[in-house]
């Protein structure tokens, strides 16, 4: 399973960041992200497990010349400890 969270990157400029939770019970076991720009000018500059391993944290900068969005996924399983 997965889990994902859009968010609005905003104007040329703006760093904006998404976090994707796993459903309870489960922990993440990777994760990332894609932007909605066409071209260049979006670039992740966080990609990071989140919430004590149940999410996966990103963050995105834009430098495009529009607004744009992006996406952070989360991989997730349950995991014997």
């Amino acid at each position: 399973p997965w889990d994902a969270d859009d968010i609005a990157a905003g104007a040329s400029g703006d760093q904006d960041v998404a976090i994707a939770n796993c459903p309870a019970g489960e922990s993440v076991l990777g994760g990332g992200a894609f932007g909605s720009a066409v071209a260049t000018g979006q670039s992740i500059t966080t990609s990071e497990p989140a919430n004590s391993d149940t999410g996966w944290l990103v963050a995105m900068s834009n430098s495009s010349a529009s607004n744009e969005h992006f996406t952070a996924y989360a991989i997730c399983a349950t995991v014997s400890k």
